[in-house]
């Protein structure tokens, strides 16, 4: 089944820019190569996945949004709908 997940990091114009990535992929795929929530992922075991995930994915996106950018947009937006903006 196909599945996607996104993460981000960063989230306001005092710490830099916001850095998102999703990856869409077979979900059952992904399981075997033990690519998990990022979160309860060690730095040196997300970068030992980037190339496997890279080689499965069906498709994979990075954006970057300005501190510049997330200041403008929340006189409007929260910043869970700035993010998701990008994506959905």
């Amino acid at each position: 089944m196909m599945q996607c997940g996104l993460d981000e990091a960063g989230r306001g114009p005092v710490i830099g820019p916001m850095v998102i990535a999703m990856v869409c992929g077979d979900n059952n795929q992904m399981q075997a190569i033990g690519a998990r929530d990022s979160k309860i992922l060690s730095p040196a075991r997300r970068e030992a996945l980037y190339a496997d995930i890279t080689k499965i994915a069906e498709s994979v996106n990075i954006s970057i949004i300005s501190a510049e950018i997330i200041t403008a947009e929340m006189s409007y937006l929260t910043l869970n709908e700035i993010e998701h903006s990008r994506y959905l």
